[in-house]
């Protein structure tokens, strides 16, 4: 039976879930995978009049059972007749009053279900989209991802999707939105901030793609992400907001996170098959909540602070970390944090497009930790190079060359 579990899915709606009620319907959750199907399928149902007034009903019953508890008296069904006549009136004044707190308070739910919330944009978020747009970054190919000139009938641009998301696991009604969807790709040396059709923002990092419908379903917000990008998700409890990665989805409860689908293993040959191309999905979450399911594994749910890195055929492993760096590349920064500087100077020659040249290879090994303008040029940068490592950095036109 279901019932006593739906009435405890209702009042986790409702807001009014106690502590031991929530352990029991987690419990009840885990044990069946049928359960947990159930327990989605309640939170994302329109409930209808008919299905509000059951549930005030079975509620009404539990608040008899209080009031029994509360007033020391005996359950009427042992009553005299009269003492059962007196009951039975109480009875029905107690159902009338929670029928009338229990259908509010579901109708204020079902707005709130249905509402959107933009996700909050900072002056320190706005100035660095502005910084990216006059220091020429803020650059990107921009694309229908089915061609029609190439794909006349939909089977043929359904085909022409799944092509291109063969190593993505996403369902055929995903595939059907992505019909009219869109593909941002941005350069080596190039960033994109754009804005969804929920008001989601998403700053899509150089060599990266995302693609997304222009108009989202009714059920979810699906999106799929090759690279590096940062998400401010707006809150719709009604669609959940899920980010489609080569090694698995991430699954959006919360707000702020980032995700990098191009990270590789410390000392592991990139043949190595640890994960889709080489490479294994980074999320680190800055707020709110999110799940991360690797592909044929079960969701895992991350906190704010923690970092879920996963691959093809690898669990997943999570581990605390300082999100500086994450939200600040996001805010115009670059933070390095005891980085080597084979990997610092990896970054930044991308980013400014230029070659590396190491007069000392040993000279990689080094660390550093810092923070430099994401859009002040390399000057800059150069110079805090040498004074900080005391070392002789120096550009020639479209080369760093790093000695002591």
């Amino acid at each position: 039976m279901h019932d006593n579990y739906d009435i405890l899915v209702v009042r986790q709606i409702l807001g009014i879930i106690s502590n031991e009620e929530k352990r029991r319907l987690e419990e009840w959750r885990q044990k069946d995978a049928a359960h947990e199907e159930r327990y989605q399928k309640m939170l994302a149902q329109d409930l209808s009049s008919e299905e509000y007034e059951r549930y005030a009903s079975i509620n009404t019953e539990l608040a008899w059972e209080k009031f029994v508890e509360k007033t020391q008296i005996e359950d009427p069904g042992v009553k005299t007749v009269s003492k059962h006549r007196t009951f039975r009136h109480l009875w029905r004044y107690a159902a009338a009053v929670v029928l009338v707190a229990v259908v509010g308070a579901a109708g204020w739910w079902y707005t709130d279900y249905k509402k959107v919330t933009p996700p909050v944009i900072s002056q320190e978020i706005e100035q660095a989209m502005h910084q990216s747009e006059v220091s020429g970054k803020q650059v990107a190919m921009i694309e229908k991802i089915v061609n029609t000139t190439e794909a006349t009938s939909v089977q043929e641009q359904i085909a022409q999707i799944k092509e291109e998301l063969e190593d993505y696991t996403v369902s055929d009604d995903v595939v059907e939105e992505l019909l009219a969807a869109t593909r941002v790709t941005t350069y080596h040396d190039k960033e994109f901030w754009l804005k969804l059709d929920d008001k989601t923002l998403v700053h899509l990092n150089y060599n990266s793609k995302l693609i997304h419908p222009e108009r989202f379903g009714s059920d979810s917000r699906d999106v799929v992400l090759d690279g590096e990008a940062y998400f401010m998700v707006a809150k719709d409890k009604s669609r959940p907001f899920v980010v489609h990665t080569p090694n698995g989805d991430v699954k959006v409860y919360g707000t702020e996170f980032n995700v990098n689908t191009r990270i590789k293993n410390d000392n592991v040959n990139d043949n190595d098959n640890n994960g889709k191309g080489g490479y294994r999905t980074e999320v680190v979450l800055v707020k709110g909540s999110v799940g991360v399911t690797p592909e044929g594994q079960a969701e895992r749910m991350i906190v704010p602070g923690e970092q879920a890195t996963f691959g093809e055929n690898t669990g997943i492993n999570l581990r605390n970390v300082d999100v500086t760096p994450y939200v600040a590349w996001n805010t115009g920064t670059f933070v390095f944090n005891d980085m080597p500087l084979s990997k610092l100077m990896e970054v930044l020659s991308k980013w400014y497009n230029m070659e590396v040249v190491y007069e000392d290879s040993t000279l990689q090994g080094l660390t550093f930790s810092g923070e430099f303008d994401r859009y002040g040029g390399v000057e800059p940068i150069v110079k805090g190079l040498n004074t900080a490592m005391g070392l002789d950095v120096s550009v020639k036109g479209n080369r760093m060359i790093i000695k002591r």
